[in-house]
C-alpha cells in the first residue's frame, strides 16, 4: 500500500520501521501522531508523552518527516475515544465483549490497540478501568465510534451557598389512584 504525502491525514499511526537517521527518537513499532496540517508543508512526527485517562497526549514539538519511503510504511490507527461494540469481540483468556457494550479505545506505546469496557458505578458514573484488554487490529472493525455531548454542570445561584456536591432536582413519583 502506497501512502502519498498529499493524502496522509493528521492522526495516529504505528511505525513499522525506525525513522532513518533518528532511530532512537522514532523507533520501529511505536505509536506516533502525524500532523499534516502545519505551516511546514511536510508531515511532523509527534511522539507520545503521557497517558491520562487511558488516552495518549503527544509532545508539542516534533520532527519533519522528509522520507516518503518511510511514510509508506506507517500503519494508520483509529482515533482514541469512545466506541460501541457492534460485533462480539473475543479477547484473551476467554473474555467476551458483547454487542452494544460501551468501550474506550486506547493504545499501548507500541501501537497495539487496547479497549477499556465501561462499567456503571454508584453515583450515576460510567467508569473505564485502567487495565485494557488487548485486541487485534482486525477486531477494531467490530467497533463503531460514539459521538455524543455532555451537558455542562448546572450553575448555582449566586445568592445560594455553594455546596461541594450538587444535588439534582428529582420530582417525587406519585402513583395515580385507580
Amino acid at each position: 500500500m502506497t501512502i502519498e504525502i498529499d493524502i496522509l491525514k493528521t492522526g495516529l499511526y504505528r511505525t513499522t520501521l525506525p525513522y532513518p537517521g533518528h532511530e532512537k527518537a522514532v523507533p520501529g513499532r511505536h505509536l506516533i501522531l502525524l500532523n499534516t496540517e502545519n505551516e511546514h508543508g511536510k508531515p511532523v512526527i509527534l511522539m507520545p508523552e503521557k497517558v491520562v485517562s487511558n488516552q495518549w497526549f503527544f509532545r508539542n514539538r516534533g520532527m519533519l518527516a522528509n522520507d516518503e519511503g518511510w511514510l509508506d510504511t506507517l500503519v494508520p490507527l483509529q482515533t482514541q475515544g469512545f466506541y460501541k461494540v457492534i460485533k462480539q469481540i473475543n479477547g484473551p483468556r476467554g473474555v467476551k465483549l458483547p454487542p452494544a457494550l460501551l468501550v474506550q479505545l486506547g493504545y499501548r506505546q507500541n501501537g497495539d490497540p487496547l479497549i477499556f469496557p465501561g462499567t456503571f458505578e454508584e453515583g450515576a458514573k460510567i467508569v473505564f478501568g485502567v487495565r485494557g484488554i488487548l485486541i487485534s487490529d482486525l477486531q477494531i472493525n467490530n467497533l463503531e465510534m460514539m459521538t455524543f455531548k455532555l451537558a455542562a454542570p448546572p450553575k448555582q445561584a449566586q445568592d445560594q451557598p455553594q455546596s461541594p456536591v450538587a444535588k439534582p432536582f428529582v420530582k417525587p413519583f406519585v402513583q395515580a389512584k385507580k
